[in-house]
């Protein structure tokens, strides 16, 4: 028997990403929502004795509920880097890169090497200064890309 609802897989699919993302959404209203009345961004708004979170004041013997701030979630991020919850990446160069720039120079150096002991080896001279150059930005490349993906994962992993 199938206990999947009706409809087509596509239609099925879509309705559990629409569940999910909604369980995501309410999810981060909550945690944004504590962090605001936690940091003190909120509005005070008259309660009863009732209703959830609500507490009362001794000076007027009201009972009153905390409503955090409607913002942005630019403005939240932006919050969020003031008190120091979201730390900002630095880039820094990766070990690959390095070697990319290290390969570079010593196929430089060694062009020069050969373009001053065997000045007649003009063909050996291309290829050997071509595959060090192509090497060394290969290797640059692989390092920048993998330090961009790396502080990608970070920012992302800060978030959750």
């Amino acid at each position: 028997m199938d206990f999947r609802k009706k409809g087509t897989d596509k239609e099925i699919y879509d309705r559990y990403k629409e569940q999910i993302s909604q369980g995501k959404h309410s999810i981060y209203l909550v945690e944004k929502n504590d962090f605001l009345i936690t940091k003190g961004l909120y509005k005070l708004i008259e309660s009863t004795q009732e209703e959830k979170d609500s507490f009362l004041d001794e000076e007027d013997g009201k009972y009153w509920k905390k409503i955090p701030l409607d913002i942005s979630h630019e403005e939240y991020m932006y919050i969020k880097k003031l008190h120091g919850e979201i730390k900002e990446h630095k880039t820094r160069a990766s070990g690959t890169s390095i070697l990319g720039l290290v390969v570079i120079v010593v196929g430089i150096i060694i062009a020069i090497t050969i373009s001053t002991v065997a000045p007649y080896q003009q063909e050996t001279l291309k290829l050997a200064a071509i595959i060090t150059l192509l090497f060394g930005f290969l290797f640059i490349a692989c390092g920048t890309i993998t330090e961009e993906i790396k502080r990608i994962y970070d920012a992302i992993r800060d978030l959750k």
